[in-house]
């Protein structure tokens, strides 16, 4: 049962990890966009890209943290600055 835990919050890290280069990824190209409306598309992708991200990663936290628990989703959140 650990190592499926593991599993799934390993696999869920690295589904925050896409969303974010996605965040940055439409952000850079409403940046580069000439068209107002395609610009506002990237803008609005992005922000519900980071809206999911928000509830993925206080999800993450409330299920994964714990004080017996120091893996790589406690580390990540550490390193990035989230905690």
């Amino acid at each position: 049962m650990k190592h499926i835990q593991t599993n799934l919050e390993s696999q869920l890290s690295e589904l925050l990890e896409k969303n974010i280069d996605a965040v940055k990824g439409y952000l850079k190209a409403a940046e580069n966009s000439q068209n107002t409306q395609l610009k506002s598309f990237f803008i609005r992708k992005s922000n519900k890209r980071e809206d999911f991200n928000a509830k993925l990663r206080r999800a993450l936290f409330n299920t994964y943290n714990n004080s017996e628990k120091s893996g790589s989703f406690s580390e990540t959140c550490t390193q990035l600055g989230w905690i």
